[in-house]
């Protein structure tokens, strides 16, 4: 299995549970929501090619400085650290 596949499979397995809202039930902010499942799976790839980020990004089909703007778009004190 080469690094994309375990790249979906981790996708494949997690989204279930990133994806699970009961807006009847609850109410959610569509873009903090967005922005978060955007941050595991960017999390997922940097610690898949060892915080290569140009790997993370061909693995996420990004440009390298794609991938940096939005890693300093979410990394603010209240984010998840990358």
């Amino acid at each position: 299995m080469d690094d994309l596949d375990y790249l979906h499979s981790l996708v494949d397995n997690t989204a279930p549970e990133m994806f699970k809202v009961n807006l009847l039930n609850e109410k959610i902010n569509l873009k903090s929501f967005i922005e978060n499942i955007e941050i595991k799976i960017i999390n997922q790839a940097l610690e898949i090619t060892n915080q290569n980020k140009n790997q993370a990004a061909k693995l996420l089909g990004l440009n390298r400085t794609t991938l940096i703007e939005k890693i300093k778009k979410f990394n603010k004190p209240t984010s998840q650290t990358f």
